[in-house]
C-alpha cells in the first residue's frame, strides 16, 4: 500500500505522538510537533500537507484549538480532524458546528479509528473538489 499524504501530528505527549504516527504511518508521512510553536512552524514550512490531527490540551500556554483556528485561517481546505481524551463538551461540539474541526476522535480510540477518520475526512474534501 503506497503513502498517500503527509499529516502533521500536534501532542504535546510524545507517547500519543507515536501511538498516532504508528496508526498513521502506514498510510501517511507524519510530521510530528509537541506545542503549539513547532505545530505553526511546520505548517509554515511544509509545502504539501493534507490534513492536521491535534490534541485539544497541549499543557501550560496556547491550545490545540489555538492551533486547529491558526491552521483554518491560514490553510482553510486543509483538513482538521482533533483526537482528544476531553471529554465530548460544548466546546467540542461548537468546533464541529463552526467548521473548526472536521472529525472528533476520542482517546482512547480503537485500532483503525483514526486513520479512519483522516481517510473519511480527505474523501469528503476530495468530492467538495470534484
Amino acid at each position: 500500500m503506497s503513502k498517500r499524504g503527509r499529516v502533521l501530528v500536534l501532542d504535546d505527549d510524545r507517547l500519543m505522538r507515536r501511538l498516532i504516527g504508528r496508526e498513521l504511518g502506514a498510510r501517511f508521512d507524519v510530521v510530528e510537533a509537541s506545542g503549539y510553536t513547532e505545530a505553526i512552524e511546520a505548517l509554515a514550512n511544509a509545502e504539501v500537507l493534507d490534513a492536521v490531527v491535534s490534541d485539544r490540551f497541549l499543557g501550560p500556554g496556547r491550545s490545540g484549538l489555538d492551533f486547529l483556528i491558526h491552521a483554518r485561517e491560514s490553510r482553510p481546505s486543509l483538513p482538521r480532524v482533533m483526537a482528544s481524551g476531553t471529554v465530548y463538551d460544548h466546546l467540542t461540539e461548537q468546533a464541529l458546528s463552526s467548521g473548526l474541526i472536521d472529525r472528533y476522535v476520542a482517546k482512547p480510540w480503537q485500532i483503525g479509528s483514526l486513520l479512519a477518520a483522516v481517510l473519511d475526512v480527505l474523501d469528503e474534501k476530495s468530492k467538495t473538489k470534484a
